[in-house]
């Protein structure tokens, strides 16, 4: 016995009912029949049932061949959906590369901050060593404007020393000794 659900889920059962003399050498086997679970009040079966007989070439050919054609939908539907599956995943892999280009930039962001800081850094120590040399610019001065007096007071003496040399030379350098 097959079972098969047929359009709005009623199920047909076939049989195949064997009579005496189809069932012997030669003759072919008796062709199978159907009987829908709700019968048919038209039909008695031999135990006195109601029954529904459908031949297998005049229903189950039909059926047959419209089982098929949707089961060849739903594998092509199935082939799409494979399709679509590994385009899925090839977009996947575009938005992995995608990201992969982003924390790389970002990376390169990363890397230009630190260079900045860097930068930032070597500013501050230029500018404490400026202001050193400011402070050190600022002694010299100092120094130097101690250093004037003195260069005018050893001006001075030479000067004397010149006004000396030159009385000597006047006076007669030599004094005889």
């Amino acid at each position: 016995m097959q079972t098969i659900n047929v359009s709005g889920n009623q199920q047909v059962q076939f049989y195949n009912y064997e009579h005496g003399e189809d069932n012997q050498p030669g003759n072919p086997q008796a062709p199978i029949h159907s009987r829908s679970p709700a019968g048919d009040p038209n039909v008695q079966s031999e135990d006195g049932r109601n029954d529904s007989r459908i031949f297998k070439d005049r229903w189950l050919t039909p059926l047959q061949s419209r089982f098929e054609a949707l089961s060849n939908q739903v594998a092509g539907v199935a082939g799409n959906i494979n399709s679509l599956s590994g385009q899925i995943g090839g977009l996947s892999k575009s938005v992995d590369n995608v990201q992969n280009g982003v924390t790389n930039v970002q990376d390169k962001f990363g890397d230009l901050d630190r260079s900045i800081g860097q930068v930032n850094k070597n500013i501050e120590s230029l500018n404490v060593q400026t202001s050193q040399n400011q402070t050190s610019l600022g002694n010299i001065e100092t120094t130097l404007g101690k250093l004037g007096p003195k260069i005018e007071s050893t001006a001075s003496e030479v000067t004397g020393l010149k006004d000396f040399e030159q009385w000597v030379k006047q006076n007669g350098g030599n004094s005889g000794h």
